[in-house]
């Protein structure tokens, strides 16, 4: 599988880059023209960063001996503009993010689309652990600010270094978190297990039989387990469903685009590119069910799951339980380049049908129901607001 459109900040996959953009050259000053001329065409913000238009300037005017020389500029320039988002990686590093995506290990459960950059500070920023893994276990929500990594300042670390050392393969870490005033030091020792993405049941409850879908994160197979799984309830027989997204931070948009068309058909939003064009996102052909759906989000919903929660609210096919979502609404194309680097460009943001933009203020929910951040036991249990406020919806649907 390959790495194309991740919902970042997230983050996001859906299209392959076009064969033409892989750069061949071997001349060192081309293939930083080469990569500064796609990064110009696909960054969303190109011509309203200022950054970026000085990074450029530098890396047009610089004198390379060769392309290792003129990739350590290029990574070294892009960190410079401050977008989380916009970042050089290796031929290792891109295998590392596409392990992530595809959930084959949980690691320490702060995957890189689960870590942004305030940017107030420059401290790494938590969207959201996944759910049950170290960081989620030792209490790491998310808007956590992580200060220092393994006793180095998360401000002087370069994107792609705070990434490594979140990766799969990382070893154990030591981190500084502050949450307001609070100060707390955790060490998080990586998992080797799966991730079970996609978690689904049916339950009598009270006098209602419920399907419940949990997404924890939208890898590419995602959306195809969630048509699954309600095409296995819908024979089984449930009155209605709980979507739970809490603490998703997001992964493949055509996987979550996959998911909505079990439940809906149409417009699910647009996204807005840096030319200011928006181009439709579509589900075609009958939905899977017609039954009541609750969505459950909260703080750590994120990219695209917040867009899927968004457009099965204003398409009117879910009622949406739990608290505000994150607010991370941006697309993230891969772009390969040569020698086996490729470079990660923000190239679009992302509206609902309706045309709320997810940044900065997320997703409001349509029932504000107080209870984050439950240890994974108590989810979806008696011990579960949001999901008993969400039961309660389906008892008189």
């Amino acid at each position: 599988m390959r790495l194309s459109l991740l919902l970042l900040l997230a983050t996001l996959f859906s299209t392959p880059p076009h064969p033409a953009i892989a750069l061949m050259e071997t001349n060192p000053a081309s293939t930083v023209r080469n990569a500064v001329s796609i990064i110009d065409q696909k960054y969303l913000h190109a011509a309203s960063n200022p950054a970026w238009k000085q990074a450029k300037q530098a890396l047009l005017t610089g004198r390379y001996q060769n392309t290792t020389d003129a990739y350590r500029a290029l990574g070294e320039q892009l960190e410079r503009v401050h977008d989380p988002g916009l970042y050089l990686v290796n031929s290792e590093e891109f295998r590392a993010r596409e392990d992530e995506l595809e959930a084959k290990h949980v690691g320490t459960g702060l995957a890189s689309f689960a870590i942004d950059r305030d940017p107030s500070t420059g401290y790494a920023l938590v969207v959201t652990a996944l759910d049950d893994s170290p960081a989620a276990r030792a209490g790491i929500r998310p808007r956590d600010v992580i200060v220092s990594i393994d006793g180095v300042s998360t401000r002087a670390m370069s994107h792609g270094q705070i990434l490594d050392a979140f990766g799969v393969q990382a070893a154990k870490v030591k981190l500084e978190i502050q949450r307001g005033r609070r100060t707390q030091r955790v060490v998080l020792d990586p998992s080797p297990q799966p991730l079970d993405a996609v978690q689904s049941y049916r339950r009598k409850i009270h006098d209602k039989m419920i399907g419940y879908i949990r997404v924890l994160l939208f890898t590419p197979d995602a959306g195809l387990e969630v048509q699954s799984a309600v095409v296995e309830l819908e024979r089984k027989g449930v009155d209605g469903y709980v979507l739970d997204l809490r603490n998703n931070p997001g992964g493949s948009l055509s996987s979550a685009e996959s998911a909505a068309r079990a439940f809906t058909a149409g417009v699910l939003g647009t996204e807005v590119t840096g030319n200011g064009r928006p181009e439709r996102l579509l589900t075609r052909g009958a939905p899977l069910t017609g039954k009541p759906v609750i969505v459950l989000i909260n703080g750590g919903t994120a990219s695209a799951a917040e867009l899927l929660a968004g457009a099965l609210r204003d398409l009117h096919r879910a009622v949406l339980v739990g608290s505000p979502s994150f607010g991370r609404g941006r697309t993230q194309a891969y772009i390969p380049l040569s020698d086996g680097y490729g470079v990660f460009v923000p190239n679009g943001e992302l509206l609902t049908p309706n045309g709320r933009a997810l940044k900065p203020d997320g997703i409001l929910p349509d029932l504000k129901v107080a209870g984050d951040f439950l240890p994974a036991k108590r989810i979806a249990t008696s011990h579960d607001a949001q999901f008993q406020r969400a039961i309660a919806l389906l008892q008189h649907s």
